[in-house]
């Protein structure tokens, strides 16, 4: 009798952790690849996310507070054309450049921090495809390179189901070296402006003698943006 209950506990114990891991696979992201500084993709939160309004992205005054959000990255290739820049969602960070009045193109890791990155935003399949069709001569959307997915590899999984609560952001991040790896070190919420920021995270003393350029892509909830209007993606600086 007791060898017969200890069996049926084991089940039930067995069972229990398969519906887990089961549940865990369903809310996983739909995005494939790797995430940019590791090599697996990964959910980021900052330590310092304070309070459940914080947590969601409640607009506010006060901040910045750092939003969850899961990243991935996809091989872009280098393109210094203008669409790029004035058919980004932080567009006006560019208009000196455009005008011919500041360097272009504007943002590369080639002049340091505190430079800003096109930033992109999809709200559901259209939004992705229609991205695909413009950029499709511009950006390499079906080429990866070493060990980083192509684009259309990287967003090969997701659906419309993806999108009915989550938001998904694109950064280019244009680089003098295909050897180069970069990544978002944190997405910030202050004020009704979402910031993304971007650090290098690798840097060899020998690199491949070729301009190349990446999508950093980062998932965020819906509800964590409810509200924000501004957003932004700069490059900081080397990752420590």
């Amino acid at each position: 009798m007791k060898r017969s209950l200890s069996i049926i506990l084991c089940l039930t114990l067995l069972l229990g952790l398969a519906a887990c891991k089961d549940r865990g696979a369903a809310s996983g992201s739909a995005l494939q690849g790797t995430e940019a500084s590791d090599p697996s993709a990964q959910e980021k939160a900052s330590p310092g996310t304070a309070g459940k309004d914080s947590a969601a992205g409640a607009p506010s005054d006060e901040g910045p507070y750092e939003l969850f959000f899961s990243e991935h990255s996809a091989y872009a290739n280098w393109s210094e054309d203008e669409k790029i820049y004035k058919e980004c969602l932080n567009r006006e960070a560019f208009e000196e450049s455009l005008s011919g009045s500041a360097a272009f193109p504007p943002a590369s890791e080639r002049t340091g921090g505190g430079q800003d990155l096109p930033l992109f935003r999809f709200d559901s399949m259209e939004d992705l495809e229609s991205f695909r069709t413009a950029f499709a001569g511009i950006l390499s959307m079906e080429h990866g390179y070493d060990e980083i997915l192509s684009f259309d590899e990287a967003v090969s999984g997701l659906g419309a189901d993806f999108f009915e609560d989550r938001s998904l952001f694109l950064i280019y991040v244009p680089a003098r070296s295909g050897s180069f790896r970069f990544g978002i070190s944190g997405a910030a919420s202050s004020g009704g402006e979402l910031r993304f920021t971007v650090v290098k995270v690798c840097d060899p003393e020998v690199c491949t003698d070729d301009m190349a350029g990446w999508f950093l892509m980062a998932e965020l909830e819906k509800e964590a943006i409810e509200g924000i209007e501004l957003f932004s993606a700069v490059y900081a600086a080397d990752a420590e």
